[in-house]
C-alpha cells in the first residue's frame, strides 16, 4: 500500500506538473501574442507616420519644382528681353556710327570745298 501511495503521488505529481506546464505554456503564448500585436500596432503607426512624412516631402518637392520652374521662366524672359535690348543698342550704335561717319565725310567735303574756293 505504501508503494502504491508513492506511485499514485508520483503520478499525481507528474500530472500536476504537466498541467502547470500547460498553463505556463498557454500564459507565455498569450504574452507572446500580445507582444506581437503591440509590435504590429507600433509598425502600423510608424508606417502611417512615415507615409505622412513622405506625403509632406512630396508636397514640398512639388512646390519647390513649381518655384524653380517660375524662376527659370523669369530668367528666360529676362534673358530674351536683355537680348532684344542688346540688339537694339547695337542697332542704335551702328546708326550713330553711320551718322558720325556721314558727318565726318560731309565736314571733309565742306573743308575741301572751302580750300578750293580760297584758291
Amino acid at each position: 500500500p505504501a508503494c502504491r501511495l508513492r506511485n499514485w503521488l508520483g503520478v499525481r505529481s507528474k500530472e500536476q506538473s504537466k498541467e502547470q506546464s500547460q498553463e505556463q505554456f498557454e500564459e507565455e503564448s498569450r504574452w507572446v501574442a500580445c507582444e506581437i500585436e503591440e509590435k504590429r500596432d507600433w509598425q502600423t503607426r510608424r508606417a502611417a507616420e512615415l507615409g505622412w512624412h513622405a506625403t509632406k516631402a512630396e508636397e514640398i518637392l512639388l512646390r519647390a519644382n513649381a518655384a524653380a520652374t517660375a524662376v527659370e521662366t523669369s530668367i528666360r524672359a529676362t534673358a530674351a528681353r536683355t537680348k532684344r535690348e542688346g540688339a537694339e543698342i547695337v542697332r542704335m550704335r551702328e546708326e550713330v556710327d553711320r551718322a558720325a561717319s556721314a558727318g565726318r565725310h560731309e565736314r571733309e567735303a565742306v573743308e575741301r570745298e572751302r580750300v578750293r574756293v580760297r584758291r
